[in-house]
């Protein structure tokens, strides 16, 4: 029986496992994946003992440089990003790749955000930075700014300060820090003022779905990605390393469903489709509630039905 596992700092609220699990379930196989929290002495220090117990093992922040030093070798993609989250032990050797480029990548192809010919901002330098800003390269986006608060970064190539952006105008706003993820969900990367400059908006935090910068954006006119679906498809294309195969496509979209499905079960929350007449509240709704297995109330119908009045005029 093959096992995997996800490595980390602090892994309290991961979702892997339950990606992972889902994949197995599908394609039938008895493998296992679970959760090595390590810290960091342990890690700058020797882990080996703990990463040769797995057959391949996922990488997250903030590991994915730090895991380098330990392996064998890496892929040419991984080599040039500089960052690693997948693993695979291969006779006792440790091989990195990144699959992140691709999650990303698939999480706009499935909400439809172009990348070739558009101007990003990507907020934050760190290894997830370094994945989506390659991805978006080999795209051919028309222009990449990189936003820091890394002093020994500002001015040089695309990297440009925060305060930069004030007077920045782009099509896709990208969050790559974890500002806003769990537990402090109250936070936003930027303000208002710097989102009102970008037509889409796009956090790759998954914890919560809907991070207060998504809820900003929203809020403003702008169209909002969240961070999950691009979990779900990095975890598909470490699946298609570690088994040297192709994950049915539909396996991606189902799962992604079925987490938000739990997520939004879990945190008691339903979703509310506003706006004035005849612009698509049913249709949509309907959609969503048949995605996530949910039921769906039209409020009009609901309004008739416990008043007993068919008209208001």
């Amino acid at each position: 029986m093959k096992k995997y596992c996800v490595i980390g700092e602090k892994l309290t609220h991961t979702m892997s496992p339950q990606i992972h699990k889902a994949y197995f379930d599908y394609y039938k196989k008895d493998y296992t994946y679970g959760i090595e929290q390590i810290a960091m002495q342990d890690m700058l220090v020797d882990c080996s003992n703990t990463l040769s117990k797995y057959d391949g093992f996922n990488v997250t922040v903030p590991y994915k440089e730090k895991i380098i030093k330990y392996l064998a070798g890496m892929s040419q993609e991984a080599k040039n990003i500089g960052a690693v989250n997948t693993v695979v032990n291969s006779a006792g050797k440790l091989y990195g790749y990144n699959t992140d480029p691709y999650g990303f990548e698939g999480m706009l192809k499935a909400n439809n955000v172009e990348i070739k010919d558009k101007i990003f901002v990507v907020l934050g330098s760190g290894g997830a930075c370094k994945s989506v800003r390659y991805i978006l390269k080999q795209r051919g986006a028309k222009c990449i700014k990189v936003a820091t608060r890394d002093e020994s970064k500002k001015g040089v190539g695309d990297f440009i300060t925060y305060d930069d952006l004030e007077g920045f105008r782009g099509d896709t706003l990208v969050n790559t820090t974890p500002v806003g993820m769990f537990p402090n969900v109250d936070a936003s990367p930027v303000s208002d003022e710097i989102i009102r400059n970008f037509d889409t908006v796009v956090d790759i935090v998954y914890n919560p779905v809907y991070t207060k910068f998504l809820q900003n954006a929203v809020r403003l006119g702008k169209k909002a990605v969240g961070g999950l679906y691009m979990l779900v498809a990095q975890a598909m294309k470490s699946q298609e390393i570690w088994n040297n195969s192709i994950t049915d496509e539909t396996l991606t979209k189902d799962i992604y469903n079925a987490l938000m499905k739990d997520y939004f079960s879990a945190n008691g929350g339903n979703i509310y489709l506003t706006g004035i007449m005849s612009c698509g509240k049913t249709v949509k709704g309907k959609r969503v509630a048949k995605a996530l297995g949910w039921q769906f109330v039209d409020a009009d119908d609901y309004i008739v039905q416990i008043s007993g009045i068919w008209s208001l005029i």
